[in-house]
């Protein structure tokens, strides 16, 4: 079990610019040894760009991050080693069995009895049925499922997950939810990238709300659902926010922000 004593991802005035466009403006922000916290904004909010900083694809440009302790720049190998990256792009091999793709992950990472740990992870996902089947006869959500165990398998202590349910069926999300729940029970620090709200108040413990490269909200599921069970009080808060949004013409019905109406809490709906 991972100790809760300190921040696993710590990210302090993070700033990436491409050109003259900042795609993150003196970010900020902390996730705990195992929280689960949804990192939710439009698409191209910066959510991306935040995770591949995190996963040291991307160099930042002015800022302090740290992962498990690590610097992401300096030390960027350590930090590899102890994080497990769930992209949006699917990052299996369509033409190898569920088994294989695990184990060719299983044997990069180095880990003992692999056959024991393509099992477990399989099992994680409740794809032990279709093991050996090929993964190009796999649905959306299969091998979206499969996707997250490639990330897991070796029991990392910070997960970077990058819009994981897109396109999957509602079983293949339970599943996902399941897994992820699972991780953070173990003492992983969880940042879940999304730009669905229902799905980040239903799963996270906090929700990093981000627009146009800047934190522009950041608070407990138990308080944001208290905030928006309180019509003034929400319209207050969220129109600069939703103002925000607009801009990007992504978020509408479906995300619950600056609508003018309230909606019922309900399950994340198929996309």
């Amino acid at each position: 079990m991972i100790s809760l004593a300190s921040a696993l991802i710590h990210v302090d005035g993070l700033s990436v610019r491409y050109g003259d466009r900042s795609a993150l403006d003196h970010l900020s922000f902390e996730v705990q040894a195992g929280e689960l916290v949804g990192l939710l904004g439009p698409n191209g909010a910066g959510k991306t760009t935040t995770l591949s900083v995190l996963a040291t694809l991307q160099r930042p440009d002015d800022g302090r991050v740290r992962v498990a302790g690590y610097d992401v720049v300096r030390d960027a190998p350590r930090v590899r080693a102890v994080l497990g990256l769930v992209p949006q792009t699917l990052a299996i091999y369509p033409t190898l069995t569920a088994r294989e793709n695990l184990l060719f992950f299983a044997r990069l990472f180095h880990l003992r009895d692999v056959r024991s740990v393509a099992h477990d992870s399989l099992r994680l996902v409740g794809l032990e049925d279709r093991a050996d089947d090929i993964v190009a006869t796999f649905s959306g959500g299969m091998q979206r499922r499969l996707n997250l165990a490639c990330g897991l398998l070796h029991e990392p202590r910070v997960v970077l997950l990058d819009e994981p349910t897109v396109g999957v069926d509602p079983q293949s999300r339970e599943r996902i939810f399941a897994a992820v729940r699972g991780q953070a029970s173990r003492g992983a620090a969880i940042l879940y990238s999304t730009h669905h709200m229902e799905e980040a108040e239903r799963l996270c413990d906090r929700v990093v709300l981000i627009d146009g490269g800047r934190v522009v909200a950041g608070e407990s599921r138990r308080s944001h659902r208290a905030r928006r069970r309180r019509p003034s009080h929400r319209v207050a808060h969220a129109r600069p926010v939703a103002n925000g949004l607009a801009r990007h013409g992504t978020w509408g019905a479906d995300s619950g922000v600056g609508a003018g109406r309230r909606r019922r809490p309900c399950h994340p709906r198929e996309p």
